[in-house]
């Protein structure tokens, strides 16, 4: 995903606790995860070096152990989950509407105006 709403005050909400070096890494974290479409693979100090945030490891960690919830497929946000499976599921109505031609056409003036008489009654 290259885009991703972003709503600071349910952020701030739920953020306001963290120091900002926690804070950076949450940001970027979730960065990460919309970019992969996927949940978050490696330890924490992996993920820490990925992010750009080598030397706060231990913050990374952090915010793993609150945010994400550990998994056979890697560290998982909810969230994150269903923001990318709304962005499938529209992309997919997209590419179904692409190839039956796209959305249905509005009806033009012209074509309105000839359903009326010479004196503008409409039939």
């Amino acid at each position: 995903m290259n885009f991703y709403s972003f709503h600071p005050g349910d952020y701030t909400l739920r953020t306001a606790h963290l120091e900002p070096l926690e804070d950076l890494a949450y940001r970027r974290l979730l960065d990460l995860y919309y970019l992969n479409e996927s949940p978050l693979d490696g330890s924490p100090e992996e993920l820490a070096r990925i992010i750009r945030m080598r030397s706060s490891a231990a913050e990374v960690k952090a915010i793993l152990d609150e945010f994400f919830s550990p998994s056979e497929a890697g560290w998982q946000h909810s969230h994150c989950d269903e923001v990318i499976a709304k962005y499938h599921a529209k992309a997919k109505q997209a590419a179904t509407n692409g190839k039956a031609g796209g959305r249905p056409k509005k009806r033009s003036e012209e074509h309105t105006s000839e359903l009326q008489s010479p004196e503008g009654i409409s039939y």
